[in-house]
């Protein structure tokens, strides 16, 4: 359950007990997720990540944004999240996010790159493991972001 983090001080304390496991604050409620644009691509990623175990995994965010998938990833268990984003004006709202969630900072890495240059985004990233890949890539990029996306795995060490 997403959560703009102003209610944090205005929700019942029952609720918080009940529920709080379950929340996942963000800054800014109108940023990825609550920007109708950007909706689609959220429920669809988040809900792809819902079906896996991401117990202990490192996890590769692709169109990361202000990391709302990376959040979800951390939630259900994953250990380390690379988050990939073209736009680096979007790092400031990614840390407000780890913080109002007290997510420890250490365990995740915003990388400002482009999807579409795999070798220098590679270089960025350096040899990490990752376990799994999740991508909601907008429509920001020229010719086929997620044909972009799937040529970058190929990159990945094995």
């Amino acid at each position: 359950m997403f959560l703009d983090h102003r209610l944090q001080s205005s929700l019942p304390q029952e609720t918080l007990e009940k529920f709080g496991s379950d929340i996942i604050w963000l800054w800014n409620f109108e940023s990825a997720i609550g920007e109708y644009t950007n909706l689609l691509y959220a429920q669809l990623s988040i809900h792809a990540l819902c079906t896996l175990d991401l117990k202990d995994k490192h996890v590769l965010d692709l169109g990361a944004g202000d990391g709302v998938q990376g959040l979800t990833a951390y939630k259900m268990g994953a250990k380390k999240i690379y988050s990939v984003e073209l736009n680096g004006e979007y790092e400031l709202l990614y840390n407000k996010n780890l913080e109002v969630n007290g997510f420890p900072k250490e365990d995740f890495e915003f990388v400002q790159g482009d999807i579409t240059k795999p070798q220098t985004l590679m270089e960025k990233l350096g040899s990490q493991k990752i376990d799994v890949a999740v991508a909601n890539i907008g429509p920001f990029y020229e010719n086929d972001p997620h044909l972009a996306a799937i040529r970058l795995l190929t990159f990945l060490p094995t």
